[in-house]
């Protein structure tokens, strides 16, 4: 489903930000002191400074290293000559979930969404689910009103049947099943999802016709985020079951750039969307989105590819 050609407007610039999970706690332990044994103190331990600065059109927030101005060079090479040559818009948002250090370009551009939405309609979905409010055994009939096509394969299936929200979750994700996507999303309803991006504080929501609406960098990340988190605490919980159907997806130009490392995402393409948004696992993982208004011409994903790369290698050089 494609938007109108107004959203491709050039963008002349933007932000790169860095922002830290917490500082390290200082601690003193002091022993009771005896008749025969002196008070001993642990030294306390500094907190970690964190520092901001800026680079072109890069600036970096809370970082807890000093980074020179060329650690960001090509990425904001990368990001120029995109936007120079192509006249696109491109945003950019990582999170390094070690310490929760993050930096980005056009953090908050909204741009439409494609099938990126499907992520964070994901979240709204499993929260419910971890909440008690929905089970993945509840079930919907597949009314032939819930036919789409563009990306999926219950298009191809015969209606009437009764589906389950764990397949039906599943192949949001994993297929990017626009049937399985219009389904959930009455079964959940978009009014919740709406008030929960407002209480994150972002400024969209999915009201009008088509149901994909508008996000931006900083929002993907923001789920992605949460998502590792959750799972993370309760690792047989409810967000497993989400992680799984997203490193098994069909398509990702994340997986693709990077080779042999898991990749858990969630992507979009339409007119004027181009978009790949994910976690990379592995000794550094971290949370990359990367939203242009591209057409998925060559130009559009070597441009997200060597975006991806170039992320890779900022985040394994930041946690040497």
């Amino acid at each position: 489903i494609a938007p109108n050609k107004s959203d491709s407007t050039q963008s002349s610039g933007g932000t790169i930000i860095i922002s830290p999970s917490g500082n390290v706690q200082s601690s003193t332990v002091t022993n009771k002191p005896t008749t025969n044994k002196p008070t001993t103190t642990t030294p306390t331990r500094p907190a970690v400074t964190r520092k901001n600065y800026t680079f072109s059109n890069i600036a970096v927030t809370n970082s807890s290293k000093t980074l020179s101005s060329s650690t960001f060079s090509r990425l904001n090479s990368l990001i120029s000559n995109y936007r120079n040559t192509y006249g696109r818009t491109a945003g950019v948002y990582v999170i390094n979930l070690k310490d929760g250090m993050t930096f980005s370009y056009n953090a908050n551009k909204y741009i439409f969404a494609a099938s990126t939405v499907k992520l964070p309609f994901e979240y709204y979905c499993y929260s419910q689910i971890a909440n008690g409010k929905v089970s993945l055994n509840a079930t919907k009939r597949y009314d032939e009103r819930f036919r789409r096509g563009g990306t999926g394969v219950m298009k191809n299936y015969k209606s009437g049947g009764y589906w389950t929200m764990r397949t039906l979750l599943d192949y949001t994700v994993r297929y990017s099943d626009n049937v399985a996507y219009y389904m959930i999303l009455e079964h959940f309803g978009h009014t919740g999802y709406n008030q929960m991006l407002k209480s994150h504080g972002f400024n969209t929501d999915i009201n009008n016709d088509p149901k994909f609406g508008s996000v931006s960098p900083r929002l993907l990340a923001t789920y992605w985020q949460k998502i590792y988190q959750n799972q993370k605490a309760k690792p047989t919980s409810v967000w497993n079951t989400l992680l799984t159907s997203a490193k098994n997806t069909t398509w990702s130009p994340i997986r693709s750039a990077l080779g042999n490392k898991t990749v858990a995402n969630k992507s979009g393409w339409a007119t004027a969307s181009f978009h790949d948004s994910g976690i990379v696992y592995g000794q550094n993982p971290y949370v990359v989105v990367v939203m242009t208004t591209g057409e998925g011409y060559n130009s559009d994903q070597t441009f997200v590819a060597n975006v991806v790369k170039e992320v890779d290698k900022i985040i394994n050089a930041y946690n040497k």
